[in-house]
């Protein structure tokens, strides 16, 4: 699994997991949640080598629930910052840099299907340059333990 591939759904799966039970149970209406200077440290792999390594976010995130009187609604969550990258192999390079990361869609009963972006842009400590780009589709099943994710598409690119 990619930096990016762990990030967002990294991101929106805590994000919607931790307001699975409100969501899923709420009235009709609308809910905001904003995180600022918010940090977050994932175990992963450079997107374009492979190597093996950790990422740190240092972001601001906005999330936006609106909920209907079916029991569904739609959800929208968009995240930047900064991210380092690690490689557990010292020889290889460590990445900083900026990233933006959106994800929404609808959900219904205990289903949320998901489409989310992500742009990164970083130096390397030996001068090369990390740029990628990805879109997903996915499905998050909340009547599992752990919540089952599935990703239906998946295009990742690097530059």
């Amino acid at each position: 699994m990619n930096l990016i591939k762990v990030a967002p759904l990294a991101l929106c799966t805590v994000g919607v997991v931790g307001l699975a039970t409100p969501v899923f149970a709420a009235k009709p209406g609308n809910s905001t949640i904003q995180t600022h200077h918010g940090t977050q440290t994932i175990p992963t792999k450079n997107p374009c080598t492979g190597a093996p390594g950790t990422v740190t976010l240092s972001f601001h995130d906005v999330t936006h629930m609106s909920f209907n009187s079916n029991g569904g609604g739609t959800t929208t969550e968009t995240s930047n910052g900064t991210f380092s990258f690690v490689p557990t192999d010292t020889t290889q390079p460590s990445y900083t840099g900026h990233y933006v990361m959106w994800d929404g869609g609808p959900f219904r009963g205990t289903v949320a299907t998901l489409t989310a972006t992500a742009s990164i842009n970083g130096q390397g400590s030996d001068g090369s340059h990390l740029v990628f780009h990805e879109v997903q589709r996915f499905t998050v099943d909340f009547s599992t333990t752990p919540p089952t994710v599935t990703i239906t598409f998946d295009k990742p690119t690097c530059n």
